[in-house]
């Protein structure tokens, strides 16, 4: 993993996955669109190789 290029408000986003165990009430916690929510995710999947 290159922390060089890791965006560290996806630990925002990762925390909340974590916490509510669910994309979209992840989303809504996190105040961000679904749209958002699922990039978020897809760029920390990119980032841990997952």
């Amino acid at each position: 993993m290159r922390f060089k290029d890791f965006d560290l408000n996806l630990l925002v986003t990762l925390d909340a996955l974590m916490t509510e165990r669910n994309l979209m009430a992840a989303g809504r916690s996190t105040n961000l669109s679904q749209p958002a929510t699922c990039a978020a995710f897809a760029r920390l999947r990119a980032c841990f190789r997952d």
